[in-house]
C-alpha cells in the first residue's frame, strides 16, 4: 500500500465534507478516528483501519473516497498544504480493524 495525504479544500472539487458527509473543514478527525480517503473497491466506508506509514501509526476510519484513490492508495487527510506536500508519498501497511458497511 501507499499513503497520500490531502487537505479538506484544494483548487478544484474539495468542499470540506467527506463522501460519508462529514464536515471537516475544521478537523481531520471523526469520532477520535484520523480520516482516511480509500478505494471502495478494497476497503469499506466506514472501516477501522490501523495505519502504518514510515513516520506514523495511527487508527483511521474510512470516510472518504477521491477520483484519484484507485487501489492500494489511502488518503490520509491533514490539516495544511504545507503538511501534505512534506509527507508526501509514503509506503503504508493497512490492516482492517473492523469492516465497515
Amino acid at each position: 500500500m501507499e499513503a497520500t495525504y490531502y487537505t479538506a479544500f484544494c483548487n478544484e472539487g474539495c468542499i470540506g465534507i467527506t463522501a460519508t458527509g462529514h464536515d471537516v473543514s475544521n478537523t481531520i478527525y471523526r469520532d477520535g478516528y484520523r480520516i482516511i480517503a480509500v478505494d471502495t473497491d478494497l476497503i469499506k466506508l466506514h472501516s477501522i483501519v490501523k495505519v502504518e506509514t514510515e513516520t506514523e501509526t495511527f487508527t483511521a476510519i474510512a470516510s472518504d473516497t477521491g477520483g484519484a484513490i484507485q487501489g492500494k492508495i489511502v488518503d490520509v487527510l491533514v490539516a495544511s498544504k504545507s503538511e501534505a506536500i512534506k509527507l508526501g508519498r509514503q509506503k503504508a501497511k493497512l490492516t482492517i480493524l473492523r469492516e465497515g458497511k
